[in-house]
């Protein structure tokens, strides 16, 4: 992977003034070295300084110091790389969600935080996985509006362990994201594939609908980013109280996040997701139900 220098151009309490210009492939930064180079500029008080990471790192780093506006350079080409998480680091500074989207997380997983073994579920809930599709699907009752659009969005992994017969989810516009530029070409023509999150919800963004309903249903890393993001509005959970061996797991940080217990409430949410009242009380919220062996319950959590 290539070097890059960042250049720490100024310091500005105002976030929206910021500059930030990007290059490919994010991942987490460590933390040490994001405190050690805070440190650094909070003791040298230094407006300028250049540092060198590789570019993951950089990007890494860049999103994590909130008080630097940032350019990024490429040392070997040396151009710069328009930086495509700028729109959604402003709404998270102004708590301006996209108007018209709702962005939600659809998951189950154990109490030990399991959601997969080998890239399969390790259950099979038939109540969960109805549950499932009527939500991803329940702009379909909205009838006589074709701009209501149902949209989940997965990764790599989370496409490829879903069968071959029921690729693509059904009444649903699927988006793979995926860091291969070649893999649009291995999907059928309506899938849509991009290589960053930040470019998904570009172009949903975009797109004329009315309701941009939008799931992220898997997997692990797609979940911590959207979470990072704070652009979540509600997560609905199904627990599993039973030990299920898993070798991937979610780390579901849900500090932010209201748990939903008024019966009320979730029934106005429920409707608002076009699930009438038979249906509702078939996937009761805060109710233990068992299933051929399997304890579970749905749960429903809201960012106030």
């Amino acid at each position: 992977m290539s070097q890059h220098t960042i250049l720490l151009l100024q310091k500005t309490k105002d976030k929206k003034s910021r500059t930030y210009m990007d290059c490919n492939n994010v991942s987490l930064m460590i933390d040490q070295v994001i405190n050690l180079y805070e440190v650094k500029l909070k003791e040298s008080n230094i407006n300028r300084r250049e540092i060198n990471y590789t570019a993951s790192d950089l990007l890494n780093y860049i999103d994590n110091v909130g008080d630097l506006a940032c350019m990024v350079l490429d040392v070997n080409s040396g151009t710069y790389i328009p930086h495509d998480r700028e729109w959604i680091k402003q709404m998270n500074h102004t708590g301006d969600l996209m108007e018209g989207i709702s962005l939600n997380i659809i998951v189950a997983k154990t109490a030990k935080n399991g959601i997969g073994l080998n890239n399969i579920l390790p259950w099979k809930i038939k109540r969960d996985m109805k549950l499932f599709k009527s939500l991803t699907t329940s702009n379909n009752k909205h009838q006589g509006d074709s701009d209501f659009q149902n949209i989940v969005i997965m990764g790599r992994n989370t496409w490829d362990s879903i069968p071959n017969k029921f690729k693509p989810l059904k009444d649903r516009l699927n988006i793979v994201l995926s860091r291969n530029t070649a893999f649009q070409q291995l999907v059928p023509p309506k899938v849509q594939v991009f290589q960053s999150l930040e470019a998904s919800l570009n172009f949903i963004k975009k797109k004329s609908f009315q309701n941009k309903n939008i799931w992220i249903i898997g997997g692990s890393q797609i979940y911590k980013e959207v979470l990072e993001l704070n652009i979540t509005k509600k997560i609905f959970l199904t627990h599993i109280y039973n030990e299920v061996e898993c070798n991937t797991y979610i780390d579901l940080k849900l500090d932010k996040f209201r748990l939903i217990k008024d019966a009320e409430e979730i029934g106005i949410v429920l409707k608002n997701y076009f699930l009438d009242g038979e249906e509702q009380d078939e996937f009761k919220f805060n109710h233990v139900f068992e299933e051929d062996g399997y304890k579970f319950e749905f749960l429903l959590f809201n960012r106030d």
